[in-house]
């Protein structure tokens, strides 16, 4: 039998796992939105997530994929 409190430490570290892994999706979605909505008649830099979650990674590392992280986990605990 799982207490109350055991229940509700559980469903966090469940909500913060979540969006850990989700997050570098979420990045790279924006900056595609980004760079749609920002550069109407210029080159585009990314061409899809995966070259998006590559180049990030290469110019920023896990800094870079993980960019906004604390509010995400935030917002979701």
């Amino acid at each position: 039998m799982v207490s109350t409190a055991e229940s509700f430490l559980i469903g966090g570290v469940a909500a913060c796992t979540a969006v850990t892994i989700s997050n570098p999706f979420e990045v790279a979605k924006v900056r595609l939105q980004l760079q749609g909505e920002l550069a109407k008649n210029v080159e585009r830099v990314y061409l899809n997530v995966g070259d998006t979650l590559v180049k990030t990674w290469k110019n920023e590392g896990i800094r870079g994929i993980q960019r906004g992280l604390a509010p995400a986990v935030c917002l979701y605990t």
